[in-house]
């Protein structure tokens, strides 16, 4: 399958190896989405395959809402989305206050208040400190700027 792609490659000159690799790269990205296609990881864990499944058809019907039959279709399909997303959800959520609830009868409770945790504590993204060359950190704007555009 391969095969065939690079056969211009062999055709070009040796002087132009920008276009070869250029084209060499795009050949080989390509094949790999026509084989393997897009992989979507879920962002939430109670996300699974058939929603993801769901998420694409969305996507495709999206681009048709430019007429009513279309736009009830996206509408639909929108419904069931949410739906099924509040279904596994909720069945996920279930399922973790069941493994904490046989955690506690076994009494660990190490991993019973750590799921209690997890699912309780909201995430906190860590700020980024911008410092200087000999790793000092800056705190004015006008040395900051200074530093990103060097």
């Amino acid at each position: 399958m391969i095969g065939g792609k690079f056969a211009p490659l062999l055709l070009l000159e040796d002087n132009d190896v920008e276009s070869a690799t250029n084209a060499f790269n795009i050949a080989i990205i390509d094949t790999a989405t026509e084989i393997l296609g897009n992989c979507h990881h879920p962002k939430k864990p109670w996300v699974t395959a058939e929603i993801l499944e769901l998420f694409d058809k969305r996507r495709k019907l999206k681009n048709k809402r430019n007429n009513p039959e279309g736009d009830h279709e996206y509408r639909q399909m929108n419904i069931r989305v949410r739906r099924e997303m509040k279904r596994a959800k909720e069945t996920w959520i279930e399922n973790q206050c069941k493994e904490i609830d046989e955690n506690l009868k076994r009494n660990n409770n190490k991993n019973a208040y750590q799921l209690v945790k997890d699912l309780t504590s909201k995430k906190q993204g860590r700020a980024t400190t911008i410092q200087d060359k000999s790793g000092k950190c800056l705190y004015e704007e006008t040395e900051m700027m200074d530093r990103i555009l060097l």
